[in-house]
């Protein structure tokens, strides 16, 4: 970083823009974080900051992003596999996170549960990738019910929302998120295969 004035300094990366921000939200709370605030710690000008980041929760979400796209191209990816096991394959890939990386995911779905904002956002871009993933299933399945696709995917989504919130807020975990997820919703694939088949 530098003082240099305003202008994105050669050695200010959007990786440490990201920090810089989380750090400040951290301090401060993610509301209360301007960016103004944020611009200014980074040494850049607004302008450049928005160049970046259009939109301030852009700052936390991008990783999020990054596992809807995984869920993308699993769905995508996986022709071979029968409807239910194609959704549940795509929700693993979604939540392909290490145990190195659980602080991180821990710390950004703790500013998203604590904003109504963010968590709208959240909802919204959820329904917007699940939907996708119900048109893939129904295409996929000789079931002619719409509904009963829905209501599987709604189900397997359900349980790996719940086993993602309690990896998140786990101290430690041993195992990945990605596994945690797989291990979790196997007995569900097992029950719910037969409906979609």
């Amino acid at each position: 970083m530098s003082d240099s004035g305003p202008g994105r300094p050669r050695e200010t990366s959007h990786a440490q823009i990201r920090e810089i921000a989380r750090r400040l939200f951290a301090q401060h709370g993610y509301a209360a974080t301007s960016l103004t605030q944020i611009a200014a710690e980074a040494g850049i000008s607004r302008t450049t900051l928005f160049s970046y980041f259009p939109a301030k929760r852009d700052l936390i979400w991008e990783e999020f992003d990054a596992g809807q796209d995984r869920l993308l191209a699993a769905l995508s990816q996986n022709d071979e596999l029968p409807a239910v096991d194609l959704l549940a394959e795509a929700l693993v890939a979604m939540a392909d996170y290490s145990p190195a990386e659980h602080d991180g995911l821990k710390f950004r779905w703790g500013i998203v549960l604590e904003n109504t904002e963010l968590r709208s956002y959240s909802t919204e871009r959820t329904e917007q990738v699940l939907q996708l993933a119900i048109d893939t299933a129904a295409q996929r399945t000789q079931v002619s019910d719409r509904q009963l696709v829905e209501q599987v995917a709604r189900a397997l989504g359900a349980v790996a929302e719940h086993c993602v919130e309690r990896w998140a807020r786990a101290d430690q975990p041993a195992v990945g998120l990605g596994d945690e997820v797989r291990l979790t919703l196997s007995p569900f694939v097992e029950r719910l295969r037969t409906l979609l088949d």
